[in-house]
């Protein structure tokens, strides 16, 4: 399932962002969510991704992950509450929490590898 929804979600908007999310995910989560929050078109008329996020449940609540391109005016990704943003490659990745504080989301979350290559995931092994 986590599988057909990361491949739905970059089937909205083929090219674009690629988000970064953990290897390995902290103990209890699973991906619930996967979508492109905003597309432009490019020259060609294709309709590519600006801006992409990741909802992921599990026990400090939900957590989202969203990636997206740093020279857009404003932002479309929601202010990191838990401390955790990180520019790199003109993309701004922020992380999230909305539930309850159970632990330190930082060290849950923040001192994870981030890839943006599906192959990379060990959470999407078989999926």
């Amino acid at each position: 399932m986590q599988g057909e929804l990361v491949k739905a979600g970059y089937a909205e908007a083929r090219g674009g962002v690629k988000l970064a999310l953990p290897v390995e995910l902290p103990e209890g989560y699973q991906l619930k969510k996967f979508w492109s929050v905003a597309n432009v078109y490019d020259e060609a008329g294709v309709r590519t991704s600006i801006a992409r996020s990741a909802e992921f449940d599990g026990p400090q609540g939900p957590v989202r992950v969203c990636e997206e391109v740093e020279s857009v005016p404003g932002r479309l990704c929601p202010k990191s509450n838990a401390g955790i943003t990180e520019k790199k490659d003109g993309l701004v990745r922020s992380v999230s929490v909305d539930g309850g504080e159970k632990a330190d989301s930082r060290a849950v979350w923040g001192e994870v590898h981030y890839s943006a290559a599906l192959e990379d995931w060990s959470w999407m092994a078989g999926a």
